[in-house]
């Protein structure tokens, strides 16, 4: 158990070394090919085609499967309804993962995020890559990795109260 929460509780969309699942890891860019023939159709090719090819295999072989692990994982997106508290731990909100947090944003409009930021500029960056999820900032909890276990015993407080 790593700040306070249950193993089972958390989603680790890239896998996990713990249960030796599949990492996934990698990168979202696209890159435009060159046509094989032009538009008089002429070819293209030239005596480093097939280097060039070769030389883009890693691009392509580290790309993310972002749509095969939404579909794979749907149910888990799907059942989070009535979750009511969301922590994000160590993750950069980056433009190749907003289709995830999109998936996760669908629990209830009155759950609170807890979001980890290890500087202000990062955290402004968390709140509008969320708000682009459709997060409202003021459900939103920023604060450093250290200080989650205190965020969330003040959730679960003012829950009592």
């Amino acid at each position: 158990m790593v700040y306070g929460i249950s193993d089972d509780l958390v989603f680790h969309i890239h896998g996990s070394v713990v249960k030796y699942d599949r990492l996934i890891f990698g990168h979202g860019e696209s890159m435009e090919e060159v046509p094989e023939l032009d538009e008089n159709w002429e070819s293209n090719r030239t005596m480093f085609t097939d280097a060039e090819g070769s030389a883009k295999y890693p691009f392509y072989a580290f790309q993310k499967p972002i749509d095969d692990i939404i579909d794979y994982s749907l149910s888990y997106f799907k059942n989070l309804e009535n979750v009511e508290v969301v922590v994000v731990i160590g993750h950069s909100l980056n433009d190749i993962d907003i289709p995830y947090f999109k998936k996760i944003s669908n629990v209830t409009q009155s759950s609170k995020w807890v979001v980890s930021q290890y500087s202000e500029d990062e955290g402004k960056n968390h709140i509008r890559q969320l708000e682009k999820c459709g997060v409202a900032s003021n459900q939103i909890t920023l604060c450093s990795i250290d200080d989650i276990p205190n965020v969330l015993a003040s959730i679960n407080n003012n829950k009592k109260a």
